[in-house]
Parts: structure tokens; C-alpha cells; sequence
């Protein structure tokens, strides 16, 4: 058996590798798309017919994100695997060389966990949207980089469907799962005991993710993850999770209309909308706690037979 990495060896920590790999490969990631907009903008300020020499920051924004929608998220897709990835199994691979099966949970679940996780995900998918609208209107400035988006996230024909899909929806389910909730979370649990470990690791994921308008949706459903990761005992439920949470969140974006009964005039959920699905979150997450509880007493069981 291979002796086990440097961050795996007596009187090391490997919370504090996980910890560190983390923010390492996120600022990496952060620092590539970063060079890429950079690149596109200073490209069109240098001459690019309906350049960007004469528009404000958040007009830039806007029409790059708008004229290169295409290769932007294509990019997107490619530096979430090269970084998330390939770059997170390379670099628990060097620093800590343990079983990637064990550590990751790529084990899998209970079947019953997979339709628990996702009616957890739909009962606090209202609060998500409320507690991201709140922190958005307690910090009005950010509106305008929201706004920046929007060319990035428009869909009129089946390809841009298909692309826009694979880099918002399927490509972080599988990437920011295998970083965050794998890698980060399956290790620091082994030091950290949870609500503590759910909230420091869906804090970091919110963060990471730069969307500060939307922080607050992300803070929930970021602690939600970790939950689910350590309820289930596998990676793959919380990836089904993220892929349906962003597939909702795109279509509320692209979407003209929002239902008047969910929403009232100014955008915010309604109150009563929020109050009527938290049973149904509650139902995901009794059950997910019950599956946890099985699932570590069968352990118990077969050493006692």
C-alpha cells in the first residue's frame, strides 16, 4: 500500500491541505476566467467595431458577455473540468494519496436518497430565491452586475440551449461537487463535526462563486449541499441536486413572466410561498436524517453479529 501524502502523515492536518488546495485551485479558476474577460474587452476596446472605448464598465460588461456568449461559456465548461476537475485529482492524488473513492463518497446511495435530496432542494428553493432577492435590495449597486449577465444567459434556438445547459447546469454538478462537497467537505468532516462543517463548506462555496447579488440563495443552498453530502454518505445525490437547483434558477432567468402567485410586483416571493414549501423541506431532510441514521448503524450491526 502507498504511503500515504504529506497532509495524511502523523501530526499534519489535512483539513488545512484540503483547505488550502481549495483555495488554490478556486483562485486559479477565478484567475483564468478573469484573463479571459480581459482579453475579450481589452480586444474590443482596441478597435473592434462597436467597441467598448466609449461605454462604462457595466455597458463593457454587457455587450461582452452579449458578443461572446459562445466561447465564454465553452470556456467555462473547459476550466470547471481542467480546474474542479482534473486539477482537484491531481492535487489530492499529490498531497494526500488515500483512496479518491473513499474520500470523494463516489460510492452509491440509498436509492431513496436521490427523490429526498431533490424534494428537500424544492421545499427551500423559495427561501433561496427570498433570501437572495433581500440581500440584493440591502446592497442596490450590485443590481447592475446582475444585469451584466443577462447576454451570457440568453437561449433562442436549440444549440444555445444545449451549450447553456452543459456550462450552468450539468458541468457544475459534476465539477463544484467533486471540489466542494468531494475534496473539501470529505475531508474536512474528518475534523470537523457537522452543522459546523456544512456551513464553513457552503460558505466557501457561495463565495467562490462571486455572485454576490445572489450570495444568499447560494448560502442556503450551498449549506443544503453539505447536508445532503453527509446525510447520504455519497457525492452523487447533491450533484442531482445542484444540476436541477441551476437547471431552475436558468429558466427563471431566460423566463419573461413570473408567475404573479409566486411572485408579487416588486420580485420577491411571496411569504406565503415560502411558509407552504417549507414542509415539503422538511419532509427532505427528516428523511435524509433517517437515511444517515441507517446508514451508520449497519456498520454497527454487521461488527455486532
Amino acid at each position: 500500500m502507498a504511503e500515504p501524502g504529506f497532509w495524511e502523515r502523523s501530526g499534519k492536518s489535512p483539513v488545512l491541505g484540503a483547505f488550502i488546495g481549495t483555495t488554490l485551485i478556486a483562485a486559479l479558476y477565478s484567475l483564468a476566467g478573469n484573463l479571459v474577460m480581459s482579453a475579450y474587452m481589452i480586444g474590443d476596446m482596441l478597435g473592434a467595431p462597436g467597441g467598448l472605448a466609449a461605454k462604462t464598465w457595466e455597458e463593457a460588461r454587457k455587450l461582452v458577455m452579449s458578443r461572446y456568449r459562445v466561447p465564454i461559456l465553452g470556456m467555462t465548461i473547459a476550466f470547471e473540468f481542467l480546474f474542479f476537475g482534473l486539477g482537484t485529482l491531481l492535487l489530492f492524488r499529490a498531497w494526500h494519496r488515500v483512496s479518491v473513492r473513499e474520500r470523494f463518497r463516489l460510492r452509491l446511495p440509498a436509492p431513496i436518497a436521490l427523490p429526498f435530496a431533490v424534494i428537500g432542494a424544492a421545499g427551500l428553493f423559495p427561501l433561496a430565491l427570498f433570501a437572495g432577492e433581500a440581500f440584493a435590495r440591502a446592497f442596490p449597486f450590485l443590481r447592475e452586475l446582475e444585469k451584466s449577465n443577462e447576454g451570457l444567459l440568453a437561449a433562442s434556438d436549440p444549440a444555445s440551449w444545449i451549450l447553456l445547459v452543459a456550462a450552468i447546469c450539468i458541468t457544475p454538478a459534476l465539477c463544484e461537487e467533486f471540489l466542494f462537497r468531494g475534496y473539501f467537505q470529505g475531508t474536512l468532516s474528518r475534523g470537523m463535526a457537522s452543522p459546523w462543517s456544512w456551513i464553513l463548506t457552503g460558505s466557501c462555496f457561495a463565495l467562490v462563486h462571486q455572485n454576490y447579488i445572489g450570495l444568499g440563495a447560494l448560502l442556503v443552498i450551498g449549506i443544503y449541499l453539505a447536508f445532503v453530502f453527509d446525510s447520504s454518505g455519497s457525492l452523487w445525490p447533491g450533484s442531482l441536486t445542484h444540476f436541477l437547483y441551476n437547471g431552475s434558477v436558468v429558466l427563471l432567468a431566460t423566463g419573461t413572466v413570473r408567475p404573479s402567485w409566486a411572485f408579487d410586483g416588486s420580485g420577491f416571493v411571496r411569504l406565503g410561498v415560502v411558509a407552504a414549501a417549507l414542509p415539503l423541506a422538511a419532509l427532505g431532510i427528516g428523511a435524509l436524517i433517517l437515511v444517515k441514521r441507517k446508514r451508520v448503524a449497519a456498520p454497527e450491526a454487521n461488527e455486532g453479529a
